[in-house]
């Protein structure tokens, strides 16, 4: 099974997020379909992730800007990926990721859109955006969705853009 919030595209390079609960997100064999079917042309990389945590877009949302994370690093069963070594990051911790406070959906390296609910706004996250570079955050109430464990980027999905669109 191979699920969309679990698949992470950095240009040639695709993460892919597999939970170590067996009953939630991606597992090993969609893993292993998507590094077969893609072939020599990506590298594709399996990302083990804690049992509490249901997606990969759940602890790591990249790029608001280049080599720039925001990112749970207690979330990942076996470390964070070498790939994002030397990223520049911003941390939340267990309980944030658990209330989406990673599953934002980045427009470009300057615009990113961000959910809030009336128990988390997501805050700390936001100041931490704007402080670095001047990225512009946009919140959106996203209440339900959030209780029912989806956020923006489970809504929208990577997007495709051409020509710096």
């Amino acid at each position: 099974m191979l699920e969309g919030g679990d698949v992470m595209v950095l240009g040639s390079t695709i993460l892919v997020g597999n939970s170590m609960n067996p009953s939630v997100g991606s597992n090993e064999a969609g893993y292993r379909w998507l590094k077969n079917f893609l072939g020599e042309a990506y590298t594709v990389i399996r990302v083990p992730l804690i049992p509490e945590i249901l997606h990969l877009d759940c602890a790591l949302s990249i790029p608001p800007r280049s080599g720039l994370a925001i990112i749970c690093p207690e979330a990942f069963a076996e470390g964070i990926p070498d790939v994002l070594e030397g990223f520049d990051t911003i941390p939340v911790s267990l309980e944030e990721a658990s209330r989406l406070a990673v599953n934002g959906l980045p427009v470009d390296a300057r615009h990113y859109i961000m959910s809030v609910n009336s128990h988390h706004d997501n805050a700390s996250v936001r100041k931490a955006l704007e402080d670095r570079g001047g990225i512009s955050v946009y919140p959106v109430y996203f209440g339900v969705h959030n209780g029912q464990g989806g956020s923006l980027r489970c809504a929208t999905q990577a997007l495709v853009r051409r020509g710096g669109e």
